[in-house]
């Protein structure tokens, strides 16, 4: 039986406290011809000790400098010598049969990439276990209102390395929000030999923790343009409708406009007044904003923020957002 080599990236960034469950999830997989490239990106906690405290064969390890999770993976990518890719991150964990699962279905058909369910793991601060959903992904048809859904993260997936080097497929280093949902937007739009498994597969750990990720930066808005720039130009590669075009575009405005709204609210310590600047300039900033019209909320309240962002009220949005705070 062929048995290709599967390169396995983990990047890693000062988690401690749960590096050593993601190895030890990947070192169990029931699919042994694997290479597990530990790409440690100069944590300053115990995370490097406790890697090289491994004695598998497999496991490369990759020492460097702290710049981010997106060229952390492009080293992952650049030293892979499997055929296959996939992406874990090292505070999740995997099922046993993720790896065997995944190779299955990319021999069996020759396909370029295979997307899978994931189990979201709720955690509290003291680490106690709160619940377990599944993302209940599906099967991508053409004009599909859940490719955001699917595109959102790298670490559901297997890769043909070929796929991705012939292609030229990268992490863009300067994003630092929405790397994934861009990576996955250019795979996709290259390619119709996508194949999905139903399984979760996946244990995606969500902590009740505030996040580096989830700061607020004012310059970050760039970072959302160019996603919905990709967006845009994946689903015309891909000759979506226009009316799901819209759709789909409107759906990613209100997830980025909520995005800077929750992390401005939740992680800065400004002024009223201050808000409000920061909230106008979102606004301001963003593309085609207009598009939100198309936008179908979830309820009165979203409504109602819809119809302020359209109306482009930053006073009002920010007595809301303060309230709810």
């Amino acid at each position: 039986m062929i048995t290709p080599l599967v390169s396995v990236i983990i990047p890693v960034y000062n988690v401690e406290n749960f590096v050593g469950t993601c190895i030890d999830s990947v070192i169990a997989q029931v699919y042994k011809n694997i290479e597990i490239l530990i790409i440690n990106d100069g944590s300053t906690d115990n995370s490097k000790k406790i890697i090289e405290g491994y004695g598998d064969s497999r496991i490369i390890i990759i020492n460097k400098n702290n710049r981010g999770v997106s060229e952390t993976r492009n080293c992952g990518l650049n030293a892979a010598k499997g055929s296959y890719i996939c992406f874990v991150d090292s505070d999740d964990w995997i099922e046993t049969t993720l790896i065997s699962s995944c190779v299955n279905r990319m021999m069996m058909v020759d396909c370029d990439i295979v997307y899978f369910n994931y189990f979201t793991d709720t955690y509290s601060e003291n680490h106690e276990f709160i619940d377990r959903k599944s993302s209940g992904l599906r099967s991508l048809q053409s004009n599909d209102l859940e490719i955001l859904a699917v595109s959102g993260y790298c670490w559901n997936k297997m890769y043909s390395k070929n796929y991705l080097i012939k292609n030229n497929l990268f992490f863009k280093e300067h994003l630092d929000i929405h790397e994934d949902t861009d990576f996955n937007l250019r795979c996709f739009s290259k390619t119709n030999n996508v194949e999905f498994l139903e399984a979760s597969l996946y244990h995606y750990n969500n902590r009740v923790v505030p996040s580096l990720i989830k700061k607020y930066d004012d310059n970050r808005i760039n970072n959302f343009n160019e996603v919905q720039n990709v967006l845009s130009e994946s689903m015309e590669l891909k000759n979506y409708s226009e009316d799901v075009r819209f759709q789909i575009l409107s759906n990613y405005l209100m997830m980025s406009i909520r995005y800077q709204f929750n992390a401005l609210f939740q992680y800065t310590n400004s002024t009223f007044n201050e808000r409000t600047i920061y909230i106008r300039s979102i606004i301001k900033n963003i593309n085609n904003i207009h598009y939100l019209k198309y936008y179908i909320p979830s309820g009165i309240k979203d409504l109602l923020i819809k119809i302020l962002i359209l109306y482009k009220l930053p006073f009002v949005l920010n007595v809301i957002f303060t309230l709810k705070k």
